[in-house]
């Protein structure tokens, strides 16, 4: 994304003005996003209505399980309208082979019910982060904004309904007399009533052909004004365009300075205009005197209320149909919500894997008789040390050995950490090895450890004397740390 291609007016809006400049933005792209359509919603259609044509259901499902699917592919015409250019339609060809890199996979599964996925959509389709720069960037913009982009995921959603129902009227009124269209028969029909299943599912597709563009250009609108608040490039592109018209400027100012004296004496011979008050009231005064604002009027009118509403029996037949379809409609939901739960632990297992956090109940404490009696070359026995380590450093240190001090604070650590702790520490680690043991261990002293090691290394190798009041809090240190290092 370059801002010197930045094709809106740099400034921070209020959210519901960016979210209305969305629509700005589809309708200057409306001819890529043609073509985006045609790409990426009506060939996965034409695909779900072949190998599902048994299945309306499953194919209704399908087509709003893809929304991310489609974001992507719209996303992209957007990104480059704003950023300086088109997608021509072997642009977007070529776009649609990085769209599986872009955490689609994610999208469909974890992230699929995320309710502002059109707000971080930009992190990772345009941005393309990964890793936790992306969970980073996510959560500095949900910081603010994030309940504006829920609220359009709820607006978009009800204008689907919407569209979903008046596609339906529409339909029912213009259908010939003998074409049953009722919705008992089409949900509720043990068996598959033919061709006018599939009408629920070509008028949910028109209505998300229709209503997705707009809820993404909204959604990244939102985004662009806040990464405008968080990092202020309406300040930057107005910054580059000022250098670039810098002669331009220059010649204005030039000219400003001749015509101020012209301007000046225009406006000193200019007289003021006054209101006169008085003249002002009376005006007032007169308008409440007018008819329309004095007296009272009292109306009666008679409402016909109709007829007595003869009771209804219920239909048993009806309330049975929608039992069983109510029925199979959870169990799919409930299949359906299986599968996602098994496909999120599988990620989960694969995530702990990658990282290395195994919890440390799993791992085997080693016996004592493998623990260490030296590591780097110190020793770090338990016989080998002072019974008060701590008030022992403090003699030392007493005694002007800032060495022997640290040398001690740092082999009783190790041996608190090796010994008590059971951190398999090997003889031959070095001191930094030995800080990431305790890093990934999450100790409790690891802050007191980096640190004292740090002063460890500075004396042993860099030959530099820790200063007495930084030892001195080293030594006070020492027990509370490592009392609860475990």
């Amino acid at each position: 994304m370059l801002l010197d291609d930045f094709k809106l007016q740099p400034r921070a809006r209020n959210p519901w003005e960016a979210m209305d400049l969305g629509i700005i933005i589809l309708r200057d792209s409306i001819r890529q996003i043609a073509i985006a359509t045609l790409l990426a919603f009506c060939v996965p259609l034409v695909l779900i209505l072949v190998f599902f044509r048994h299945h309306p259901d499953w194919a209704l499902y399908l087509v709003w399980w893809l929304k991310p699917l489609y974001d992507r592919f719209y996303l992209a015409v957007f990104g480059a309208r704003v950023f300086g250019g088109q997608l021509s339609l072997k642009d977007q060809l070529r776009a649609g082979s990085r769209v599986f890199t872009s955490g689609l996979f994610a999208g469909l599964t974890l992230l699929r019910l995320d309710p502002v996925r059109s707000y971080n959509l930009p992190v990772y389709v345009l941005e393309r982060l990964k890793g936790k720069a992306r969970w980073d960037r996510a959560s500095i913009l949900n910081r603010a904004y994030r309940g504006h982009s829920a609220s359009l995921t709820l607006a978009g959603l009800h204008f689907e309904t919407v569209l979903l129902l008046g596609f339906w009227g529409m339909i029912v009124l213009l259908a010939p007399e003998n074409t049953d269209l009722s919705l008992d028969r089409i949900f509720l029909a043990e068996e598959s009533p033919g061709w006018t299943s599939w009408i629920p599912v070509l008028l949910y597709a028109i209505a998300v052909m229709i209503v997705e563009p707009l809820y993404v250009a909204s959604g990244f609108a939102l985004y662009l004004n806040r990464r405008i608040d968080l990092e202020g490039w309406d300040i930057e592109i107005r910054f580059r365009q000022m250098a670039s018209r810098l002669a331009a400027t220059v010649a204005a100012g030039m000219l400003a300075i001749v015509l101020l004296p012209a301007v000046a004496r225009a406006q000193s011979e200019s007289v003021p205009t006054y209101v006169d008050v008085n003249e002002a009231t009376r005006t007032v005064e007169s308008v409440y005197q007018m008819e329309e604002f004095t007296g009272e009027k009292v109306s009666t009118r008679w409402d016909w209320r109709g007829d007595e509403p003869e009771p209804v029996e219920p239909d048993v037949e009806t309330v049975s149909q929608w039992s069983r379809f109510f029925e199979r409609t959870g169990q799919t939901l409930a299949a359906a919500f299986k599968v996602i739960v098994i496909i999120a632990l599988l990620m989960l297992a694969v995530w702990i894997y990658r990282s290395g956090r195994l919890v440390s109940w799993f791992q085997r404490t080693p016996p004592a008789e493998n623990l260490p009696a030296e590591v780097a070359g110190l020793d770090i026995r338990r016989e080998s040390l002072p019974d008060d380590i701590a008030e022992s450093a403090r003699q030392l240190l007493a005694a002007g050995d800032r060495t022997g001090a640290l040398s001690l604070l740092y082999r009783g650590a190790l041996s608190v950490l090796v010994h008590r702790d059971r951190i398999e520490i090997a003889p031959s680690s070095t001191e930094g090895e030995v800080v990431r043991q305790v890093r990934s261990a999450k100790m409790a002293c690891t802050r007191y450890f980096t640190t004292l090691t740090g002063a460890w290394t500075q004396t042993a190798y860099g030959h530099r004397q820790v200063a007495d009041p930084e030892l001195a809090r080293l030594i006070d240190g020492f027990d509370t740390s490592l009392s609860g290092a475990s």
